[in-house]
Protein backbone atom coordinates (compact mmCIF):
# COMPACT_ATOMS: atom_id res chain seq x y z
CA UNK A 1 0.00 0.00 0.00
CA UNK A 2 1.58 3.33 -1.13
CA UNK A 3 1.82 5.51 2.00
CA UNK A 4 4.27 8.41 3.27
CA UNK A 5 5.56 10.81 6.18
CA UNK A 6 5.77 14.25 6.24
CA UNK A 7 7.05 15.89 9.32
CA UNK A 8 4.46 13.96 11.97
CA UNK A 9 1.72 13.45 9.19
CA UNK A 10 1.39 9.60 7.94
CA UNK A 11 -0.58 9.47 5.18
CA UNK A 12 -1.06 6.15 3.25
CA UNK A 13 -3.73 5.59 -0.11
CA UNK A 14 -2.21 6.98 -3.37
CA UNK A 15 -5.33 9.40 -3.81
CA UNK A 16 -4.69 11.07 -0.27
CA UNK A 17 -0.99 10.92 -0.82
CA UNK A 18 -1.38 12.87 -4.02
CA UNK A 19 -4.29 15.21 -3.02
CA UNK A 20 -1.91 16.39 -0.24
CA UNK A 21 1.45 16.58 -2.26
CA UNK A 22 -0.69 18.83 -4.69
CA UNK A 23 -2.38 20.92 -2.07
CA UNK A 24 1.33 21.58 0.01
CA UNK A 25 3.48 22.14 -2.14
CA UNK A 26 1.54 23.49 -5.72
CA UNK A 27 -1.92 24.26 -4.85
CA UNK A 28 -2.00 26.69 -7.75
CA UNK A 29 -1.81 23.69 -9.79
CA UNK A 30 -4.29 21.94 -7.72
CA UNK A 31 -7.45 24.47 -8.67
CA UNK A 32 -5.59 27.19 -5.84
CA UNK A 33 -9.25 28.73 -4.31
CA UNK A 34 -11.36 27.88 -7.16
CA UNK A 35 -13.19 24.73 -5.45
CA UNK A 36 -15.32 24.25 -8.39
CA UNK A 37 -11.64 23.38 -10.10
CA UNK A 38 -10.65 21.15 -7.24
CA UNK A 39 -13.55 19.19 -7.72
CA UNK A 40 -13.02 18.59 -11.37
CA UNK A 41 -9.55 17.40 -10.70
CA UNK A 42 -10.92 15.23 -7.64
CA UNK A 43 -13.40 13.80 -10.32
CA UNK A 44 -10.85 13.09 -12.86
CA UNK A 45 -8.33 11.42 -9.96
CA UNK A 46 -11.67 9.21 -8.95
CA UNK A 47 -12.57 8.23 -12.24
CA UNK A 48 -8.89 6.99 -13.42
CA UNK A 49 -8.50 5.28 -10.08
CA UNK A 50 -11.51 3.69 -10.79
CA UNK A 51 -11.35 2.91 -14.25
CA UNK A 52 -7.76 1.95 -14.90
CA UNK A 53 -6.42 0.79 -11.22
CA UNK A 54 -8.66 -2.73 -11.80
CA UNK A 55 -7.22 -3.24 -15.30
CA UNK A 56 -3.48 -3.46 -13.69
CA UNK A 57 -4.66 -5.74 -10.90
CA UNK A 58 -3.44 -8.61 -12.65
CA UNK A 59 -0.86 -7.53 -14.31
CA UNK A 60 2.57 -9.06 -13.89
CA UNK A 61 5.22 -7.58 -12.49
CA UNK A 62 7.22 -8.47 -15.69
CA UNK A 63 5.26 -6.35 -17.74
CA UNK A 64 4.58 -3.51 -15.75
CA UNK A 65 8.79 -2.98 -15.92
CA UNK A 66 8.63 -2.51 -19.70
CA UNK A 67 7.15 0.49 -19.07
CA UNK A 68 8.91 3.59 -20.52
CA UNK A 69 11.21 5.25 -16.98
CA UNK A 70 10.26 8.58 -15.82
CA UNK A 71 13.02 10.12 -17.16
CA UNK A 72 11.59 9.68 -20.75
CA UNK A 73 8.55 11.99 -19.64
CA UNK A 74 9.12 16.02 -19.43
CA UNK A 75 8.86 17.50 -16.04
CA UNK A 76 5.16 17.97 -15.39
CA UNK A 77 5.79 21.55 -14.38
CA UNK A 78 7.01 22.43 -17.33
CA UNK A 79 4.13 21.70 -19.27
CA UNK A 80 1.50 24.08 -20.64
CA UNK A 81 -1.60 24.85 -18.95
Amino acid sequence: MPNMTDGSLNLAESGAIIRYIANKYAPQMYGGDDMGAKAVIDWALEWASTNFSKDFSSASPASLSTALPPSSFPPLLSLPL
